[in-house]
């Protein structure tokens, strides 16, 4: 396998997300004030559906990812909704990084579609498969 694939693979990840800027994401989002900092911090510091997905899972998977975490199923449904709430109802701020959040996501996801076949022949080759 030639080793331009995994170059070919990289230019087309640059590609695929070179309009989504975050420094200037950033800058919009820092002048902007959370309205309830104990919820912005989570929103924050993940990424949305990774949180979302992650209050989401099974009880078994959860108490397995996360040993030292003692929430039920119910209170992690509960929590996400409150997240959610906060971003679509009460946080112009976190509204914003969930949408750029979701705007990345959607650049990642359009790449890996549009480019399956390089991208599996980089895995492959960066996994010394042929």
């Amino acid at each position: 396998m030639p080793s331009s694939d995994n170059s070919k693979a990289v230019k087309l990840y640059r590609q695929a997300t070179a309009y989504y800027d975050q420094r200037k994401n950033q800058e919009a989002l820092d002048e902007l004030k959370c309205t309830q900092p104990p919820l912005g911090e989570w929103i924050d510091r993940c990424d949305y559906s990774f949180l979302m997905n992650t209050l989401n899972l099974s009880d078994r998977i959860f108490a397995k990812e996360f040993p030292g975490v003692q929430l039920s199923g119910e209170e992690r449904k509960q929590f996400a909704e409150e997240l959610s709430r906060h971003c679509e109802d009460g946080c112009a701020r976190c509204h914003l990084k969930k949408m750029y959040d979701l705007q990345w996501e959607s650049c990642v996801d359009r790449a890996i579609a549009e480019n399956r076949e390089v991208i599996r022949r980089a895995f492959a080759h960066a996994v010394g498969k042929k």
